[in-house]
């Protein structure tokens, strides 16, 4: 039996405004007399107006075939107007990652415009690291969509959604790969801006190493731009702390509730919170660091070596509970 206030099927969370009622972020369920920054009582998250983040398995284009060629199959993640649906060409059978701007949603305008400044940004290709695009247009509704190659994998929500909390080790590897493609951006002069896990697939690579592929252009912010740039970066650095942080807790996290935690707690407590796995005293430390105040990692280079130097030392720990 549904909960009551609880979406069920193809039901999303709406944005009815300011005034609304708050919405548990990870559970859905609405909280009529709640206040903002409260917490869940069914699984603790935090209450946020209803705009946040609400998974469902069914959309409005499950089942249709886009330019007689895409076959829309389940939805992954919504996240306002958009809708991330998983697909296959018809031609070759692969998979490949359909987003959708409901021609219905109140902020269509703003969100199709995003959606067409991000087919630009993936056709000219010219970065390493983004989903190539193999097709963008609109549908006999009226709904935009772009369609984009993936070798498989699945979104970072779902991934979270249907693992739990991750091992630090695997969590650490996502990262490694996440910092790679953030540095090849950044070396092009761009920081991304608007990093979140609705953006990014996790897939396997050749030799079973965990790969990301970026399906979203972000703010596209010039590293060159005075202070500006320098904040994108960091801004870039700060999300991917976040996501680590969501991945081990296997939950999404606020950077509010992130802060809370690691004032707080600090990360020997926060490490006592979680799955006693290897690794884990190691990439927290670098999570907080992150999150926490000067010094923060300079470059994804930087960020990136630390949670290579976390990863080796949880695999040594591994190798002597082993002997």
């Amino acid at each position: 039996m549904t909960p009551a206030g609880t979406p069920s099927g193809s039901e999303a969370v709406a944005d009815h405004g300011p005034s609304a009622d708050v919405v548990c972020r990870h559970c859905g369920r609405r909280q009529p007399y709640a206040a903002l920054g409260r917490r869940c009582p069914f699984d603790g998250s935090l209450l946020l107006p209803p705009r946040g983040v609400w998974r469902v398995a069914v959309g409005p284009l499950t089942g249709e075939v886009l330019i007689d060629r895409f076959a829309v199959g389940a939805a992954v993640a919504r996240s306002g107007a958009l809708t991330l649906y998983r697909g296959i060409d018809r031609r070759d059978g692969r998979s490949v990652l359909v987003k959708v701007v409901a021609a219905s949603a109140d902020c269509a305008a703003i969100a199709g415009q995003r959606l067409a400044d991000d087919a630009r940004f993936f056709e000219a290709g010219q970065i390493e690291g983004f989903a190539p695009l193999l097709a963008d247009g609109c549908d006999h509704a009226g709904n935009l969509f772009v369609v984009l190659g993936i070798a498989g994998g699945r979104p970072m929500p779902q991934l979270v959604r249907e693992s739990g909390p991750l091992p630090a080790l695997r969590a650490g590897r996502i990262a490694i790969a996440l910092l790679a493609q953030l540095d090849a951006l950044h070396g092009a002069g761009l920081a991304h801006g608007e990093l979140l896990s609705e953006s990014i697939v996790v897939h396997g690579g050749p030799d079973g190493t965990p790969e990301v592929s970026l399906t979203t252009a972000g703010a596209q912010i010039s590293t060159d731009e005075p202070g500006l740039g320098a904040l994108g970066v960091a801004g870039d650095l700060f999300a991917v702390a976040l996501l680590v942080y969501e991945m081990l807790l296997g939950r999404p996290v606020d950077a509010a509730d992130a802060a809370r935690d690691l004032k707080l707690l600090g990360a020997r407590a926060l490490t006592a919170t979680m799955r006693d796995q290897p690794a884990t005293a190691e990439v927290v430390e670098v999570v907080c660091r992150a999150l926490g105040p000067e010094p923060r990692f300079a470059s994804a280079a930087e960020m990136r070596q630390a949670f290579e130097a976390a990863l080796a030392g949880g695999r040594r720990s591994l190798a002597v509970v082993a002997a």
